[in-house]
């Protein structure tokens, strides 16, 4: 399965309109459980989920990518965590994930600053695998997805399994926390935050 985005940019995180609504008490159940069906069902995903960015991908859609198996970048890719500068708390479980990838140092300047991260970045922090030119990344994510076709498909989900044996308990544990920080940060700003972003 390849998770891709449309037009400019692969992903520009939450709606804001309807966040804002939700701090009205409108739209938060319905964001909130769409949220969380979203991560169950990707954290559930049995077979591999490749990702391929283009453009920016900002706040959920950064943190979506430390749910996919692959992710491959294109050179005008952009990655960022906005989430201090929103003055709200990391979603999605990225307050584990993010440090299990990067490391805890790199993890938490990319949290505290919510600089944008580049395509050269993101391949050397390991948050993808690769990059290349705009105009190539279809074809190199078709010729990743043919290489994986190619194999044994039980086997293919037998490791996915084995890789991801553990994720649904740290994600659902780190995703509890990250909810309780964005209540908190909610009430002290006075900004929505207590749901996903």
């Amino acid at each position: 399965m390849v998770l891709r985005g449309q037009g400019r940019a692969f992903c520009s995180g939450v709606d804001l309109e309807e966040l804002g609504e939700e701090s009205r008490g409108r739209g938060g159940q319905r964001l909130g459980d769409a949220f969380d069906a979203l991560i169950k069902e990707v954290l559930g995903f049995s077979k591999p989920l490749v990702a391929a960015v283009h453009g920016p991908a900002v706040g959920f859609g950064a943190t979506i990518l430390l749910h996919c198996d692959m992710v491959l970048v294109a050179d005008d890719a952009r990655l960022r965590f906005p989430f201090t500068s929103l003055s709200t708390a990391p979603e999605a479980g990225s307050s584990a994930l993010l440090p299990a990838i990067v490391g805890p140092q790199r993890a938490a300047e990319l949290f505290f600053t919510s600089r944008w991260i580049d395509a050269s970045e993101a391949v050397n922090y390991g948050l993808a695998v690769s990059r290349c030119p705009r105009e190539q990344l279809d074809a190199e994510v078709a010729a990743l997805a043919e290489r994986i076709a190619q194999q044994p498909a039980a086997a293919v989900t037998s490791a996915k399994r084995l890789l991801r044996a553990d994720r649904m308990q740290v994600v659902s544990t780190a995703s509890r926390r990250e909810r309780a920080e964005a209540g908190w940060l909610s009430s002290k700003f006075g900004l929505p935050g207590s749901r996903g972003r």
